[in-house]
């Protein structure tokens, strides 16, 4: 009777042993999962299209603009993917202008320099360049738009030119895939974004949000 008990006891104690390191096993892993996320991630072609439709749902009784604002065209596919939906709500097309953004380590292009078709804002990264004739309608409601937001700051600078113009500040709103901690932190997150994390690199389509 001993000897079987004690087989008993050894199976239990294995079975035991087994639920224990799986257990590790699975939050190890979740673990891992959350410290890669923390380090970059990655937006596929379907994660935009769920991104933006739900952005346009949180929108769509909020704030309908007038134009829209993209700073630079790598981007427009986002603003492209949001007026969509908008201008299905209002059945007409939503005007979208395009600037420039140039990163402040390289090469200044000569055809900027020489175009008076711009006014250019600086950040701590870019130089960011928006079509005056854009700045002509300071009565229009404008959506900023752009993939992510580090920092803010190009957010920051962009609705503070647009106030100095003649832009109302309640016409004046921004909105983004992502956004940080950081800007959350120095209150310069979007109005709009779909979401919030600690991570420091995204990669788009396009290539790695700056």
């Amino acid at each position: 009777m001993s000897s079987i008990t004690s087989g008993t006891d050894q199976i239990s104690l294995s079975s035991l042993i087994v639920g224990l390191i799986g257990t590790i096993a699975s939050v190890l892993s979740i673990l891992y999962a959350i410290k890669t996320e923390k380090k970059s991630i990655t937006f596929s072609w379907e994660y935009l299209r769920i991104s933006t439709k739900e952005l346009y749902m949180t929108m769509r009784k909020k704030f309908m603009p007038d134009l829209i604002f993209v700073p630079d065209i790598k981007v427009g596919i986002i603003a492209h993917m949001i007026e969509s939906r908008l201008s299905e709500k209002i059945s007409a097309r939503i005007p979208i202008f395009v600037g420039t953004l140039i990163w402040k380590t390289d090469d200044y292009p000569l055809h900027l320099k020489l175009n008076d078709k711009y006014i250019k804002r600086e950040t701590d990264k870019w130089h960011v360049h928006v079509p005056k004739e854009l700045l002509s309608h300071r009565t229009k409601k404008i959506l900023i738009v752009s993939d992510c937001a580090l920092s803010g700051e190009m957010f920051f600078e962009l609705k503070k030119l647009f106030k100095e113009t003649g832009f109302a500040e309640d016409n004046i709103k921004t909105v983004s895939i992502i956004t940080t901690q950081i800007a959350r932190n120095t209150y310069k997150v979007p109005d709009y974004y779909w979401k919030i994390t600690e991570s420091s690199e995204y990669y788009f389509p396009w290539g790695k949000g700056r």
